[in-house]
């Protein structure tokens, strides 16, 4: 089974980002890590994903742009730094399916 990191880009998303996290827990399939990464979120994101973090059942890794990159600087920030096998994107303020990492293993 190939392990599967989840990298999610953070900026300004505290409104969101626990029903994201949510939506990963609830998956069929557990992901190997999920990768969030800051790129200077000027409002309480970070705290929320912390705190998220303590209670998770998942391997949550926190991440922080050492300046601002934009999203897709701070997705491959993720994607150099997952240790996965395979690496499914999410934006911080979507949700999946509980089957949706198993369905894209399927397809993979």
């Amino acid at each position: 089974m190939n392990k599967i990191s989840v990298v999610i880009p953070l900026f300004n998303r505290q409104k969101y980002i626990i029903e994201t996290l949510k939506s990963i827990e609830a998956q069929e399939l557990t992901p190997f890590e999920v990768l969030i990464v800051d790129d200077f979120s000027s409002d309480n994101s970070v705290e929320v994903v912390k705190a998220c973090a303590k209670h998770s059942r998942l391997n949550i890794r926190l991440l922080a742009n050492k300046f601002k990159k934009g999203i897709g600087g701070a997705t491959n920030t993720g994607v150099m730094e997952s240790k996965g096998d395979l690496i499914a994107y999410l934006d911080s303020d979507d949700l999946w399916t509980p089957v949706h990492l198993k369905q894209l293993t399927g397809a993979f």
